[in-house]
């Protein structure tokens, strides 16, 4: 049971890059991007609102302010990401991505004095040949292939310093405010996609509205982004985070990989296939 949560998982975090990137080319202005965010967070947010309703009762400030910051992280982190998506392949931005828990791994080393093994040390070593090559791809890519590298890193440590607010919540005297946590921090990113969809209409004097197709797309990506956050709550409490994680994050960079050749012809080659040896080596021996 647990293998097929785990599998689920993995799917939908695939799937969602896959409608991201499909998506993508309708997403041709900064406002029609931040509406299809906004319909995205706006069904995650109101799943968290219901499931944890009955537990907001007294709300500290310091989950009100990690709230805010995880949002505004995570709306950044998605427009980074899909910009990746829209320019470079699925899979080598699903590997990339998946290096996004070394900064809270280093965090809680620094900050919280968590056990620095060699075996982390070989790891986060392993990783920068993943990236040099990556980097090397970028620089040779054909015609909307250049340029994905800078905002896909970006993203890596957004999506990394969230990693590193949710280990904050759960060390805080507010560790129990959880759901309020993330239901404060979808309510921010919903927010800020609202903002910047008002702004950036203003600004390009331009439709936000996207077509039928891709208004779905992006409900359905809030979907599975609802989907995996719940399966990965529960695998949390069913496995081992020395197996859980690796095989997760594995699961997800080939399911993207299969996803990018099967709906989008990307192709492997040496280099990226050396990327991905070295990339998924590091996952493994970080989590051993």
């Amino acid at each position: 049971m647990n293998y097929l949560l785990l599998f689920t998982s993995a799917l939908c975090n695939s799937g969602r890059s896959l409608l991201l990137k499909s998506a993508s080319g309708q997403m041709n202005t900064q406002g029609r991007f931040w509406f299809s965010q906004m319909l995205s967070f706006s069904v995650v947010m109101a799943v968290t609102f219901v499931l944890g309703f009955s537990t907001f009762r007294e709300i500290e400030g310091i989950t009100v302010l990690l709230g805010i910051l995880y949002g505004l992280a995570a709306a950044v982190a998605q427009l980074c990401y899909t910009h990746a998506l829209k320019r470079g392949s699925a899979g080598i931005c699903a590997l990339l991505n998946s290096f996004n828990f070394i900064p809270p791994t280093l965090a809680g080393v620094m900050i919280y004095k968590d056990a620095f093994t060699v075996f982390k040390a070989l790891g986060i070593i392993l990783v920068i040949p993943s990236i040099v090559l990556t980097v090397k791809l970028d620089g040779e890519g054909g015609k909307g292939g250049r340029g994905f590298v800078p905002p896909l890193l970006l993203a890596t440590c957004l999506y990394g310093s969230i990693g590193i607010l949710q280990k904050v919540q759960q060390n805080s005297p507010a560790a129990s405010q959880t759901s309020a946590f993330l239901f404060i921090g979808f309510l921010t990113a919903f927010l800020f996609s609202a903002v910047m969809v008002l702004v950036s209409r203003k600004r390009e004097k331009q439709s936000v509205i996207l077509p039928k197709r891709e208004i779905l797309l992006s409900l359905i990506a809030g979907v599975l982004s609802v989907v995996i956050n719940l399966v990965n709550t529960s695998l949390a409490g069913r496995m081992s985070s020395a197996v859980l994680f690796p095989m997760l994050q594995i699961t997800v960079i080939l399911s993207s990989l299969l996803g990018g050749f099967l709906f989008f012809k990307e192709k492997l080659n040496r280099k990226n296939g050396f990327a991905f040896l070295f990339g998924l080596l590091a996952i493994l021996i970080l989590n051993l």
